[in-house]
């Protein structure tokens, strides 16, 4: 069972699926955070039958300095300052605080299409062998070549590390 109950009540304890929202790296876009408007209002228009936790990690720096306003846009986002300024530090730290069975990490700068939370769900529900789902990425760009040195940059602009996933 995907939901935690409390025994023989029948009562829903908590959220079924934590999306987590993390800045991957630092750019003009989310500097002036328009990226992360945008996913936040993205993220409050999901179609989804189920509760659901939005957290948000930040950098302790840059929580002190995040509008009202865009909290409030995304109702229930919880916010979680961590000292650590790297992005896989702040997914691990987020994940970690996480209170739902199933955690969705989505980056500041993606905008998920309203049925995305849905979708991930069901396909973990029709699936339950699966312990991770990815759904389509699109990058910017006009062309596939374009699209593609996005994807290059990405790589090189954030290269992996070795660190703990919990």
């Amino acid at each position: 069972m995907l939901a935690k109950e409390r025994p023989g009540t029948g009562h829903y304890l908590g959220p079924l699926v934590s999306v987590v929202i993390a800045a991957d790296h630092d750019t003009a876009r989310h500097g002036d955070l328009e990226d992360l408007r945008s996913c936040l209002q993205a993220l409050a228009s999901q179609k989804v039958d189920e509760p659901v936790e939005f957290l948000l990690v930040e950098s302790d720096e840059r929580v002190r300095t995040l509008p009202t306003d865009l909290i409030a846009g995304l109702p229930g986002l919880r916010v979680l300052g961590v000292p650590h300024d790297g992005s896989y530090e702040r997914k691990n730290a987020a994940v970690r605080a996480a209170q739902g069975e199933i955690v969705a990490i989505l980056d500041a700068d993606c905008i998920p299409v309203s049925d995305w939370l849905q979708s991930l769900i069901n396909t973990l529900r029709s699936h339950p062998q699966y312990v991770a789902v990815s759904r389509r990425t699109m990058y910017e760009g006009k062309t596939a070549i374009e699209r593609s040195l996005w994807v290059l940059s990405r790589g090189y602009l954030d290269p992996a590390k070795e660190a703990p996933n919990y």
